[in-house]
């Protein structure tokens, strides 16, 4: 049966969903916001990075990247093993074209950030791929994995 009240019932509950979806429809975009700014932050920091590593891999500076380098990197490779893959991936990485950014990646959470930025090579041999992964430390950004594409390892 329909009075006069419900009418009113009905209009208020629109509004009281219309103001859910509003509230919601912002949050979301501000949490956009705010992982763009985000990913913008540890994106410049990372290329700052992989701009630092490039330098040393080209003076030949392995030991000043591995001192760089996480606890969880050290973990999987010794120094000596970095270094001789570092030498192997200089030595095919000299009939390559400049790297191109491809994808990028960051992750944040309650226990961390990573930040992951891949770059493609064209080289003699085929295309290149470099996988460089940051997580953030108390002082900045430090490397926790590295991979080259298959055949320059």
């Amino acid at each position: 049966m329909e009075t006069l009240f419900s009418y009113v019932e009905t209009d208020s509950r629109n509004r009281r969903r219309l103001v859910l979806l509003i509230l919601a429809v912002s949050t979301l975009i501000t949490i956009g916001a705010v992982a763009l700014l985000g990913l913008r932050e540890y994106r410049t920091r990372a290329d700052r990075e992989v701009e630092l590593f490039r330098e040393d891999v080209a003076a030949g500076r392995y030991d000043a990247i591995y001192e760089r380098t996480s606890s969880i990197f050290q973990r999987q490779y010794s120094e000596g093993q970095f270094t001789r893959r570092l030498a192997a991936v200089r030595e095919a990485m000299q009939a390559c074209g400049p790297p191109k950014l491809g994808a990028q990646f960051a992750n944040f959470s309650t226990s961390g950030t990573s930040v992951r930025l891949q770059y493609l090579r064209s080289c003699a041999t085929g295309e290149l791929r470099e996988t460089f992964t940051f997580i953030s430390s108390g002082n900045g950004l430090r490397l926790a994995r590295y991979d080259v594409s298959q055949g320059f390892r």
